[in-house]
């Protein structure tokens, strides 16, 4: 290689645009080192811009989980056996995951509209329904304690459906009570309580039947038996009872009913003979008998079958009463009309029946006359005392002679102890003629010699065939004179003497 000195301009022209050139390539290099680092300045800019948008959102998103994760926990927290399940729980968190993915949208459709809608107002709309709940389920225990009565359950209702409302409504135990959500329909979200039981059998509320329910109590879930106590009094009030002159029932009956009645009497609480008349049944039924079909055909169904079995009922597990009566599914399809319309007219003579014997007769009479009658002057206190004995005594005398040993052992006879008792045949006597001898052995004393004491006894003798030795015998006794009178008076009595004989 050899060297060679540097190409000399001798053109100064020349030499001039060479210079031009090495300025110009040199401010070219300056200006895009200048525009890189502008750009690389701007994009540093943009991204922490971006981080900070990006935290911005995070943290939104986080309050937002936490806020209406929080929400949800306070509206489900007095139901944990429908909303503390897994399955449930993961309902919830997808929700509110899906809702934080659309935060990143710029523009959301109308569908995620709605499901973003949805999901917020989520923890009002179940505290909504857990107020539905609460207000059926206050009624529904109400209603459950009345049992077998008007406006209570009744019994006939398919047991499986009861249970899984006792647990819905009431949260009773058994089964699995759970929770699922629909987010995409407009207007809230249509949420639903299913109870499953042990065999598998599943019963659904969704939030919107709840509400319906709540806002028409006559669509009923579990059919009750009408109460028609008010419908019942309003009749008795119309067709029985005299008016005020505001129209107004004054409760007491109209006089038509008791026209033509037979007249009765009673002693009344002062032993004077009150004459009075009932109010003629039959024709307050005569009056009734429209008013009463037109009320049962009025009710529903499924209400006319309970109101019949709560007129009918004995057990529910008789499909009769002991009438004869039928007791009746609450699903039950009549054959025909023709025995439709006999069930018709059954439950309204009953329906009837019932309304007269509760809410018109009511053991209501009206008194006619009373007359005065003579009370017969109150035992004295020595008769009162002398009656009592003479029961008694027959009894005593019985026991004695039957049983002396238990009667009279341990007793005191004439102030002495009885230490035993005896039965000896009479020597006196023979055959049907002989009789018993009373012995009792009695304390005759005591005596204490050298430190031991000793009972002497001697022995007492009746002869039961003989009347003075009885009477002897009862003045013994520590009884009261009364008492000891009747005795010995019953010694006397043919039907009490064969007693005494030892063949009896």
């Amino acid at each position: 290689m050899s060297y060679r000195n540097p190409k000399q301009f001798v053109d100064t022209q020349t030499a001039q645009h060479y210079r031009n050139l090495q300025k110009t390539m040199t401010g070219i290099t300056d200006d895009y080192i200048n525009t890189i680092k502008q750009k690389q300045a701007a994009e540093t800019k943009r991204l922490k811009e971006i981080a900070k948008i990006n935290n911005e959102r995070r943290i939104k998103q986080e309050n937002y989980r936490s806020k209406t994760g929080q929400a949800l926990n306070n509206a489900t927290g007095d139901r944990p056996d429908i909303f503390k399940k897994p399955e449930v729980q993961g309902q919830f968190i997808n929700a509110i995951d899906n809702v934080n993915d659309l935060m990143n949208l710029p523009v959301l459709n109308r569908g995620q509209r709605v499901y973003k809608d949805n999901v917020n107002g989520l923890s009002k709309t179940i505290v909504g329904n857990l107020t539905d709940l609460e207000t059926l389920g206050g009624d529904y225990q109400a209603r459950a304690a009345k049992k077998n009565s008007m406006g209570g359950i009744s019994p006939y209702n398919d047991p499986s459906q009861r249970a899984a409302t006792d647990s819905i409504f009431s949260q009773g135990i058994g089964g699995k009570n759970t929770f699922s959500m629909d987010l995409s329909q407009p207007g809230g979200a249509e949420t639903k309580y299913t109870h499953t039981n042990d065999e598998g059998e599943t019963f659904s509320f969704t939030g919107s039947g709840l509400r319906e329910i709540v806002a028409d109590p006559m669509r009923e879930i579990i059919v009750t038996i009408p109460d028609e106590t008010t419908n019942m009094q309003r009749i008795a009030n119309t067709f029985g009872y005299e008016t005020d002159q505001n129209g107004e029932p004054t409760g007491e009956i109209k006089q038509r009913y008791y026209e033509e009645q037979k007249e009765q009497f009673r002693i009344n609480e002062k032993g004077d003979k009150e004459y009075y008349k009932t109010a003629n049944e039959e024709l307050f039924l005569q009056d009734i008998k429209q008013e009463s079909i037109a009320n049962v055909e009025a009710l529903l169904r499924p209400n006319q079958l309970a109101l019949w079995n709560y007129f009918q009922d004995t057990s529910v597990d008789d499909k009769k009463d002991e009438n004869g009566k039928t007791l009746y599914a609450l699903d039950h399809k009549f054959e025909n009309e023709e025995e439709e319309q006999e069930f018709l007219n059954q439950l309204s003579a009953s329906y009837g029946t019932y309304l007269s014997g509760k809410y018109f007769l009511n053991n209501k009479k009206v008194v006619t006359r009373t007359e005065k009658v003579k009370q017969p002057e109150p035992p004295t206190e020595g008769q009162r005392k002398r009656k009592i004995a003479t029961e008694t005594a027959k009894t005593v005398l019985k026991d004695m002679f039957k049983s002396p040993e238990s009667y009279f052992k341990d007793r005191k006879i004439n102030g002495r102890r009885v230490t035993n008792v005896s039965i000896l045949p009479s020597t006196v006597g023979t055959g049907e003629e002989q009789s018993n001898i009373l012995q009792l052995e009695v304390e005759a004393g005591t005596s204490t010699a050298k430190g031991e004491k000793t009972v002497f006894t001697e022995d007492v003798t009746f002869d039961l065939s003989n009347p003075a030795r009885i009477r002897s015998l009862i003045d013994m006794l520590p009884e009261g004179d009364n008492f000891k009178t009747a005795l010995k008076k019953l010694i006397t009595t043919e039907s009490i003497n064969p007693l005494l004989n030892s063949n009896k």
